[in-house]
């Protein structure tokens, strides 16, 4: 038996060391995915496109994110950090400006020049089929809770005497016009547009009177 036979076995050859795994900037290469995943959404959007975009193989992804769903969650969770950049113009005054300052950063995120896809990664990656993705629709509701809260907790610090339930109607309005915005960005309506839509909507908010108020209320209670 010859002395390489000895050393490493019958028939075996010298074994190859196991290369380091790769090292890449964990916040880049989700800012990258974000991008797949606006364009192609959550079934289109496969695990070679997104090894392709962020320039780390397919075993790496999987040793850093897990697999598929748990990649697309962490995508989620970088994209909110772009969310919690908008809700931070909720801290100004008065709330006109709070609300229009935060539109048009919603604005920013959802409004975006070609070939980069417009549009919202929450609406982009939602399952089509409820409880197909459990875990990447708690992600996103969990984002849409945060945006919520926000919200609620502006228009009762906004005006004193407001109720929960005028709060409410008034968030869910907000709500609606984040999503619309999405839409229409998504659709290709100019930036213009768009930021002229939320101005004469943050003006519209911000002008609700106690009178107004009052009338939500009534218009609740006979639903």
């Amino acid at each position: 038996m010859s002395a390489v036979a000895v050393k490493f076995g019958a028939g075996e050859g010298p074994k190859r060391r196991r290369g380091r795994p790769r090292q890449f900037n964990r916040s880049d290469v989700l800012d990258r995915m974000t991008n797949v995943l606006l364009a192609s959404g959550l079934e289109g959007a496969t695990m070679a496109q997104l090894s392709a975009v962020s320039g780390v193989n397919r075993p790496s992804l999987r040793l850093a994110f897990g697999e598929r769903d748990s990649l697309i969650c962490a995508v989620i969770e970088r994209y909110r950090s772009r969310i919690g950049s908008a809700l931070c113009h909720l801290s100004r005054e008065p709330l006109q400006e709070a609300l229009q300052s935060m539109l048009r950063h919603f604005i920013s995120i959802y409004s975006r020049e070609p070939p980069a896809p417009s549009g919202c990664l929450l609406l982009a990656v939602m399952p089509p089929v409820p409880g197909s993705h459990p875990a990447v629709s708690a992600a996103i509701e969990d984002a849409r809770l945060e945006i919520r809260e926000a919200l609620a907790q502006r228009m009762l610090t906004a005006q004193r005497g407001l109720s929960a339930n005028a709060a409410l109607v008034l968030t869910q309005l907000c709500v609606s016009l984040i999503s619309w915005l999405a839409v229409e960005a998504r659709a290709g309506a100019s930036r213009a547009s768009l930021e002229n839509a939320a101005d004469a909507f943050a003006a519209f908010i911000a002008g609700c009177s106690g009178s107004s108020t009052n009338l939500i209320e009534r218009q609740r209670g006979s639903v």
